[in-house]
C-alpha cells in the first residue's frame, strides 16, 4: 500500500499503536468496520505523504498550533507544536 514509506513506519508499529485501541475497526457491522479503516489509512497517507515524512514539512505552520489564549499556554514554546508521525495536523483555517 505504501512502495516508498520510511523505514521508520512499521509494521509491527502499526501493531502495537492499534493494540492500544482494542475496539478500532472490530465494532459495528462489516461495512463500518472498512470504513473505519479505510478512513485511518486515507488520513495517514495524506497527513504523511504516503507514510514518507516523519514530521510536519511546512515549519511555516508551527506557530499556529499553539494556543495563547489557553491558561497554560505554550509550555514547550511557540512552534514547537507540529505533527509527527502518522497522525499528523493540517492547519487550514484562515485568520
Amino acid at each position: 500500500m505504501f512502495p516508498s514509506r520510511n523505514s521508520f513506519y512499521t509494521y509491527n508499529g502499526l501493531v502495537a499503536a492499534l493494540s492500544a485501541y482494542p475496539a478500532f475497526a472490530t465494532t459495528g457491522s462489516d461495512t463500518v468496520r472498512k470504513q473505519e479503516a479505510a478512513a485511518f489509512l486515507a488520513n495517514v497517507n495524506h497527513e504523511t505523504g504516503g507514510l514518507v515524512y516523519i514530521v510536519e514539512q511546512n515549519t511555516a505552520n508551527y506557530p499556529h498550533y499553539c494556543d495563547t489564549s489557553q491558561p497554560y499556554g505554550c509550555p514547550a514554546g511557540q512552534a514547537a507544536y507540529y505533527g509527527r508521525g502518522p497522525i499528523q495536523r493540517d492547519y487550514r483555517c484562515c485568520t
